[in-house]
């Protein structure tokens, strides 16, 4: 199981509603340590700003204050923070162009002030999503006209209008209807959202569009059948969708593995969801699962789902090349 594999995340059952402040989400960006996340609003066109009390942890989020943007952009489609958050773009439809505002407070979008904006409507007349590369040399624009992503060079960091095209990458044989974009595993992860699934294409060098090619899919329909914002955790250990079916984010995690070469037996406890735990020999004792969803599996494909687990699992054995054994009526094993 490999990090920053698509197939590879599982919907933690986190989520968290954004319908007290918009019923139109669209981009998501997060701080860079995870203790806040902005949502740019397409029903008042504003970037919205909320609190994590636990960092990346969606379901603690609170709402905390906003910025407009509609002097600059009444189509507002996606969002970009950048220069360790001193740089805020927002990109549209309205005027299919990247506009740049400079924040005098790191992360804070009640300093944001507009400063000025690069068309894209030579390359993209109805562009979806803005992203940089890590150093602010590079900046990305995702196209539903074009159905592709085109680069843009950048002579001086983080200043928009210094950008000059360079190439793109067509995403058409995968996707016709794309909505936003997130770029992962230091630019050597590129993933693309439509309204129901997230794309991941693979780059040979790192942030270098030309070098894309499609890998796999995730279908993320079950909590959203409308998503407009994808992203990313830098260290790949979850990702995140927007949705305006739902108003709402739901957050996506890889499973914790716990590997064990012999046996696990006594009493273990898995708090992490999913929870994933592999034995090359036998399970056996007392196992308390901390959310639905968690599972245990042994070694040749043997395994049992927690599916409805949020308690104990009683002398629950696991024994490779040998049929599985549980207490009578288990509560949540299936």
């Amino acid at each position: 199981m490999a990090t920053w594999d698509i197939t590879s995340y599982v919907y933690s059952g986190k989520s968290f509603s954004f319908s007290s402040e918009t019923v139109s989400p669209e981009d998501i960006v997060f701080k860079d340590d995870g203790t806040k996340m902005f949502i740019l609003d397409n029903q008042f066109e504003k970037v919205l700003e909320y609190a994590l009390s636990t960092a990346w942890d969606v379901s603690t989020a609170t709402f905390t204050d906003s910025f407009s943007i509609s002097s600059q952009e009444l189509g507002g489609q996606g969002l970009a923070i950048g220069d360790n958050g001193l740089k805020l773009y927002v990109i549209g439809v309205g005027g299919d162009d990247v506009n740049e505002y400079d924040l005098s407070t790191a992360w804070d979008v009640t300093t944001a002030s507009y400063l000025q904006n690069f068309s894209v409507s030579s390359q993209e007349t109805s562009p979806k999503s803005v992203k940089f590369n890590d150093a602010g040399t590079k900046m990305f624009v995702l196209g539903d006209t074009g159905n592709d992503i085109n680069e843009y060079a950048l002579s001086t960091a983080w200043d928009v209008s210094t950008a000059t095209f360079t190439d793109s990458f067509s995403i058409s044989s995968e996707i016709t209807s794309m909505e936003s974009m997130a770029f992962g595993d230091s630019g050597s992860k590129v993933y693309v959202a439509d309204t129901t699934d997230v794309y991941e294409y693979s780059l040979s060098t790192a942030y270098d569009i030309s070098t894309a090619s499609f890998v796999d899919s995730l279908n993320v329909s079950a909590q959203d059948t409308s998503v407009q914002g994808v992203f990313f955790r830098p260290n790949g250990n979850s990702f995140y969708v927007s949705g305006s079916l739902n108003d709402a984010i739901f957050e996506y995690l890889q499973p914790t593995i716990t590997d064990a070469t012999a046996t696990i037996s006594g009493t273990s406890t898995f708090t992490a969801f999913p929870t994933i735990a592999e034995a090359d020999a036998a399970m056996s004792g007392t196992s308390t699962f901390a959310a639905v969803g968690d599972s245990i599996q042994a070694a040749q494909g043997r395994a049992v789902d927690e599916s409805g687990a949020s308690g104990t699992s009683a002398a629950l054995s696991v024994s490779i090349n040998s049929a599985i054994t549980e207490p009578a009526n288990p509560s949540g094993n299936t």
